[in-house]
């Protein structure tokens, strides 16, 4: 998950003016300038490839293959906000929201088909996070959680297999080098799965604030988790115990990359760009002040951003760098 899900909550209600598409997709065509300013809340890059892909209000989808320099818009069949993606080859990606949809795109992000929905359940997925082209799941508010093992053919019910009383939400979720899947959640939820998401370890949380997402590091071991006021901490040991990280900032982190170094550098509200570069916390912010929900590092160098003024290149000088 790369937004907090009280404001993706505060925002559903705004989907009812969009076009439901009952079948197939729109045709990809540049995107337009109204597009291009809309809330985004994840980006994602294709496998090895160079295509970024966005995804965001309205069910739109936004691909690029020039570092994000231009944009073509698509868009998945449904008019739900999306909240994640996730792309575990060059072709192969999957996308979530709400009314609990998942969609599948087998051409780079160029078109998508829905493969999951339960409207009844009333909850967006937060995040979603695959091994391969074929093994993945789909997390989201009140512990929702639901695993595929044959590319989204069919989907089952996890929620029983990790142990969540409370219904917290399950944020962010993803793989540290050493196989170990992570998952990060409201409240201070941190879980552990050592093989392959069969069974969840609760782990001891370092904080009582909610986690809105989780990035492996380069170390075999190694992950940072973020989310409100600025908190993120770091873990060398798959979860076992945290160290609080410096962000230098009391704004909440919504994404983060890794940075040559090691260095992870995280994204928030009003506009933040946060980096503990091991001497010092830089901080910067946007001159907008906008959220930024989501950011990866185009091969120029440059940061590609999305958030509530939509999808932006900025450089790496924001931070002095």
């Amino acid at each position: 998950m790369k937004f907090p899900s009280f404001v993706l909550s505060a925002c559903s209600g705004l989907l009812a003016l969009g076009v439901a598409f009952s079948g197939g997709v729109a045709a990809a065509e540049p995107a337009s300038e109204k597009v291009l300013s809309s809330l985004f809340n994840d980006i994602e890059r294709v496998g090895s490839s160079q295509r970024l892909v966005a995804v965001g209000d309205r069910g739109y989808v936004l691909w690029s293959d020039d570092m994000g320099k231009e944009w073509k818009q698509t868009q998945t069949p449904s008019d739900v906000l999306l909240t994640a993606v996730d792309f575990p080859s060059d072709d192969t990606g999957y996308a979530v929201g709400h009314d609990a949809e998942v969609f599948k795109s087998q051409d780079g992000g160029q078109s998508w088909k829905r493969v999951y929905q339960d409207k009844e359940a009333e909850v967006p997925l937060l995040d979603v996070f695959f091994t391969d082209n074929n093994n993945g799941f789909a997390i989201g508010a009140y512990g929702y959680l639901v695993q595929t093992t044959d590319g989204g053919k069919t989907w089952h019910d996890r929620r029983d297999s990790i142990d969540n009383e409370d219904e917290f939400h399950f944020n962010a979720m993803t793989r540290l080098k050493d196989g170990t899947l992570v998952i990060a959640g409201e409240a201070g939820t941190l879980y552990r799965s050592t093989d392959g998401g069969k069974d969840w370890e609760t782990l001891e949380s370092p904080y009582e604030g909610s986690f809105f997402g989780v990035q492996p590091l380069e170390q075999l071991n190694a992950a940072v988790a973020y989310g409100l006021r600025g908190n993120a901490f770091i873990t060398t040991d798959s979860g076992k115990t945290w160290a609080e990280l410096d962000t230098g900032t009391d704004q909440s982190l919504y994404s983060a990359v890794v940075l040559t170094g090691n260095q992870p550098l995280l994204v928030g509200s009003s506009g933040t760009f946060a980096l503990n570069d091991g001497d010092d916390s830089l901080v910067a912010n946007q001159s907008d002040r906008a959220a930024l929900t989501g950011i990866v590092l185009a091969r120029d160098n440059m940061y590609v951003v999305t958030g509530d003024n939509g999808i932006k290149r900025v450089s790496p000088g924001i931070l002095g760098q």
